[in-house]
């Protein structure tokens, strides 16, 4: 007799009261409670199964299952065919995506990100990330490397390049190789530049040495910051305005190589 029928005829025998509910086939019990479990004589809920739920359609299916690794219990769902498991509510498309790389995608049936959510997020607490710098998708004239400094002045407007003059006005950050928080949409001839925060900047420390606190601007150097040096005006000794990169949190005696500065665009 098969599974199926021997399920049917036990509850049809526990209808007609042949059975008690405790008799029932030991793999499939009713309990008196109404509880009911499936490879289990001891059911701790509703319904318990004490093994793998399948679902197929055709040659399609799903299992969930439970499981534990590395003091972590974890609910598992998916196939053995390595497919991705989609939640729908409405429409053909599913509104949730688990890719087996571990992508999960929220309105988007190709996420290019470990999370990729197509449409807006609110967060109603913090944001922690690992990297300290905001950044943003900027035009650039060419393809700039992390750390450069960057100013206006390309060929187009809100277009980027490297800089290239001392106490440069112009100056609008500096290139990012991970930012923390990165705004806009890239694409070709764009850069990620980051106008706050704490990044890494390419310093030549030939126009001077650098010590921590000092500030930094521009140099003739193409693509690096130096030590800004105050003017005097008056009884007041001042560094020129509009020129600051930010303030070297890191020193570099001689030569070039970069410098960790808090970003203090002004």
């Amino acid at each position: 007799m098969s599974n199926k029928n021997r399920f049917v005829v036990a509850f049809f025998a526990v209808g007609v009261g042949l059975l008690s509910a405790q008799q029932v086939w030991a793999q499939n019990l009713l309990q008196n409670a109404g509880w009911i479990g499936i490879s289990t004589m001891t059911p701790g809920s509703e319904l318990h199964v004490n093994g793998r739920i399948r679902m197929s359609q055709s040659s399609n299916f799903g299992e969930f299952f439970t499981g534990s690794s590395g003091g972590v219990m974890g609910f598992h769902m998916g196939s053995r065919t390595n497919m991705p498991v989609g939640i729908y509510t409405n429409g053909s498309a599913p509104q949730l995506l688990l890719m087996p790389t571990g992508r999960v995608g929220i309105g988007t049936t190709s996420p290019a990100a470990t999370l990729h959510v197509a449409g807006d997020v609110q967060v109603d607490g913090n944001i922690a990330a690992k990297y300290q710098d905001v950044a943003e998708w900027v035009p650039a004239a060419a393809k700039l490397a992390p750390g450069t400094v960057v100013v206006l002045g390309g060929a187009k407007p809100n277009e980027v390049m490297a800089s290239d003059r001392a106490y440069d006005t112009r100056v609008a950050g500096v290139v990012s190789e991970k930012p923390g928080l990165i705004l806009g949409e890239g694409g070709d001839n764009q850069v990620k530049v980051a106008h706050m925060g704490r990044v890494k900047v390419k310093v030549d420390a030939t126009y001077g040495a650098v010590k921590i606190g000092d500030l930094l601007v521009t140099s003739a150097t193409p693509g690096y910051a130096m030590r800004s040096q105050p003017v005097s005006i008056g009884s007041a000794t001042i560094h020129q305005p509009g020129t600051l990169v930010g303030k070297a949190l890191e020193s570099l005696e001689s030569g070039q190589g970069e410098v960790l500065v808090l970003l203090t665009l002004q």
